[in-house]
């Protein structure tokens, strides 16, 4: 059986990285994401939005890189994995499920009317962890995206009816 345990997430941050140091001396930094998902009203037609908040924790360097450049309110995207913790308090059994960064990375939002790119990314907001499976960023350059279209190196014989347009 395949178990993948893999999350990706924007969102912005919704108060300061709290970091605490274990007696080790590895750093531990706690976030919150707040996450939006616009949505259409079946009944009114309206778009509203709907708003999760996402606990995540930072462990050693990502940590350390997040407390000394996270923000309330930056935008930030963060991958690494789910992790569920339980408790018991007063004889009641708990657990909550949080997102332990493998990558956390801050990036400006383009404000409407400033054109079609990419976001600016800035690689000294970012830290990630030493896993080689995770990538290294999370969007291509804007300078390795392509500008022609895939089929013009297609060439077609016989029907000359044939089109290179893919019908979805």
């Amino acid at each position: 059986m395949l178990n993948i345990n893999r999350v990706m997430i924007t969102g912005r941050l919704t108060r300061d990285p709290e970091t605490k140091y274990l007696q080790s001396g590895m750093a531990v930094t706690n976030i919150s994401v707040a996450v939006n998902r616009p949505y259409k009203d079946k009944n009114s037609g309206e778009w509203r939005e709907e708003v999760s908040y996402i606990d995540v924790e930072a462990w050693g360097k990502v940590a350390e890189r997040l407390a000394e450049t996270g923000r309330k309110g930056q935008p930030v995207y963060v991958e690494g994995r789910l992790k569920q913790e339980s408790w018991e308090r007063d004889g009641v059994k708990h657990s909550k499920i949080r997102v332990t960064a493998d990558l956390v990375k801050s990036f400006d939002v383009p404000q409407r009317g400033q054109g079609s790119g990419s976001a600016e990314h800035d690689d000294s907001d970012s830290y990630q962890a030493s896993q080689p499976s995770t990538p290294q960023s999370f969007s291509a350059p804007a300078q390795q995206q392509r500008q022609s279209s895939p089929s013009d190196a297609l060439h077609f014989e016989g029907n000359s009816n044939v089109s290179d347009d893919v019908p979805f």
